[in-house]
């Protein structure tokens, strides 16, 4: 609560890139490939926040079916206080259509 989340995204010849970042306590590096499996919820998720741990697993699905990828990635350096959570999905440039 009171957190900031940012979205940032940026496109070029290589294709599309999509940053998700929040100034919440972040995912430790152990943590940060088991969120895109089903039904995984952080240690600190309660049964009061709602969530059933589809949410990335339902991105990461998406994504790769589109030939990109999705992962979790360092908070820029410096540091800050609280480190947060960074989610970068990239897409590759659209292919031609044949006619």
């Amino acid at each position: 609560a009171g957190g900031t989340v940012t979205v940032t995204a940026h496109s070029d010849g290589d294709g599309m890139a999509l940053e998700v970042s929040d100034d919440g306590p972040g995912i430790r590096p152990e943590e940060r490939r088991m969120v895109f499996e089903r039904f995984t919820r952080g240690e600190r998720a309660t049964l009061r926040d709602g969530g059933t741990g589809l949410g990335l697993a339902i991105a990461h699905w998406i994504v790769e079916l589109h030939g990109g990828t999705i992962a979790v990635v360092d908070p820029p350096m410096p540091a800050t206080a609280a480190p947060g959570c960074r989610i970068r999905l990239c897409l590759p440039p659209p292919r031609a259509r044949s006619s």
